[in-house]
């Protein structure tokens, strides 16, 4: 392209050659047109030598056929992208551009795996704390919780009935007090003798119900140097004689556990008899795991 801007120069020089001598203004003028014409084609020239340096450098000294080549592959490359580009989905609506969509892209993209990585952590700490928890599992521990809080229900009732009982038994204490403790003692007297078939009576009671007895040898003993059996009959004479005193005429119970376990044959006989003999003014209710003592008994049989 230079060298036919410089051919055409050199002939318009050559042609102008005889046509006479122009005015110095006009010279200067198109000496200067010259000189910018010329310093355009160098730029121009400059900047094709950047592309060709570029090409070059990127692809290196091409001969035509790789030349032609390369731009078939690029081509049906172009075309490709083209179809792809043509196949996707228009630009929505909100969007004005291209670029607002990519921006926007990038910025859904960031956001996602922020909250993939937020949800690696999370996931992580739930695996720390289900490796904190306990072997029970949450039906197991629901299970124990409602046993729990019908066992405290249970309590509670239970509760309130002591209540009720320790207030009769502290009206009654106080009525004792005032008449002293001589029909305990002669019930406890009684009971305790029938019971320990005439081998014991009654001796003091304290106010506390300390109790000691006499032996048939007239040896007055604590309860603590008592045998098992032996200490077993007192304490049933002694609750019958409290039940007894507490309510004379009427309506009482008494919760028995077992308590003939230890007592020698003819003492758990008579002891037996004493008790059906009481049950027939008061409610006994008698819990044991020895169907031989149920039979002694009799009364209503409640087999669990």
């Amino acid at each position: 392209c230079i060298r036919d801007s410089l051919a055409a120069m050199e002939k318009e020089i050559a042609e102008t050659a005889g046509q006479g001598t122009r005015p110095p203004q006009e010279l200067k003028l198109l000496l200067t047109q010259c000189n910018e014409a010329l310093r355009k084609a160098e730029v121009q020239e400059a900047k094709l030598q950047s592309v060709l340096d570029d090409w070059l450098e990127k692809y290196g000294e091409l001969e035509l056929s790789s030349l032609l080549e390369t731009f078939a592959q690029r081509s049906a490359e172009l075309e490709e992208k083209r179809k792809k580009l043509q196949s996707l989905a228009p630009l929505p609506e909100e969007f004005a551009s291209a670029q607002e969509f990519q921006k926007e892209m990038i910025r859904l993209r960031q956001l996602d795996d922020r909250l993939a990585e937020e949800e690696r952590e999370a996931q992580k700490l739930c695996l720390e704390k289900e490796h904190q928890l306990p072997e029970t599992t949450i039906e197991e521990l629901q299970l124990l919780y409602n046993q729990a809080k019908t066992d405290f229900i249970k309590a509670e009732h239970r509760l309130q009935k002591v209540r009720q009982i320790r207030q009769v038994f502290e009206e009654k204490s106080k009525e004792m007090a005032q008449d002293s403790y001589l029909p305990l003692v002669e019930s406890f007297s009684r009971y305790l003798t029938l019971l320990t078939l005439d081998k014991y009576k009654a001796g003091e009671v304290s106010e506390d119900l300390q109790v000691r007895i006499i032996r048939q040898d007239k040896v007055e003993l604590p309860s603590t140097l008592l045998s098992t059996g032996t200490s077993d009959t007192v304490l049933l004479a002694l609750r019958l004689s409290l039940l007894e005193t507490l309510f004379q005429e009427k309506e009482g119970l008494v919760v028995l556990d077992d308590c003939l376990i230890n007592l020698d044959p003819a003492r758990k006989e008579k002891a037996a008899e004493v008790l059906r003999e009481f049950a027939k003014r008061y409610q006994i209710i008698f819990t044991t795991c020895d169907p031989q003592t149920c039979d002694m008994l009799g009364g209503n049989t409640i087999s669990l």
